[in-house]
């Protein structure tokens, strides 16, 4: 083999391994490991809303809790979740976020996505990563949310298991209108406990 063929094959297989890499399943839940959620040091609010939102959604499903860190993205292992926005996020925003954020014409557009074994929830701007998150809970994890709860009915359906393995993806999503209203989906001034609540989840 020829220097030049050495080369060639050398970065086919750096790129092979790459690939493999970012299609690698991320392990939110497993039988002896739970991921971290990681915020940037300074989080906007939303992204604090957005982890809890996903670390009590878990813990419904597994039993298992998630544990939540600021700022302490290179030392923390993986598997982990990076929650945050363009401005504030924790670690390096994958390539393929910023390309399609770049390319969204709303101010809530957002990328989610697993790359090298971590899951990635990457807003353009604040609320859009939490909105996000919602719906990666319903797509992904199976999470229903019918109505505001009760004493007697919570209002939510959330399928049971004991681990939670995401295979490869990646998805970008924008609002189809350039304003986004709680009072266009429920009375304000009469709003039941909770509805609010609700109203974003299904937002």
């Amino acid at each position: 083999m020829n220097r030049t063929s050495f080369y060639a094959v050398a970065v086919l297989l750096s790129v092979l391994a790459a690939t493999a890499a970012a299609q690698s399943p991320v392990t939110l839940v497993g039988k002896d490991s739970v991921a971290t959620v990681v915020l940037a040091a300074k989080p906007d609010e939303s992204s604090k809303l957005a982890a809890e939102e996903l670390t009590n959604h878990v813990y419904m499903i597994t039993g298992k809790a998630m544990r939540v860190v600021e700022g302490c993205a290179g030392e923390t292992p993986p598997p982990r979740v990076f929650i945050g926005t363009l401005d504030a996020y924790p670690g390096e925003v994958p390539a393929a976020a910023k390309a399609y954020i770049a390319s969204a014409k709303q101010g809530e557009a957002a990328w989610v996505g697993t790359v090298d074994g971590d899951l990635h929830v990457v807003g353009r701007r604040e609320v859009a990563e939490l909105y996000a998150l919602y719906h990666f809970l319903e797509s992904k994890l199976g999470i229903i949310w019918f109505k505001a709860p009760i004493k007697e009915d919570p209002g939510i359906y959330v399928p049971k298991s004991e681990t939670i393995v995401l295979g490869p993806f990646a998805e970008g999503r924008e609002p189809a209108f350039p304003i986004r209203r709680l009072d266009m989906c429920c009375a304000v001034w009469t709003t039941p406990p909770y509805g609010k609540a609700t109203a974003v989840r299904n937002g």
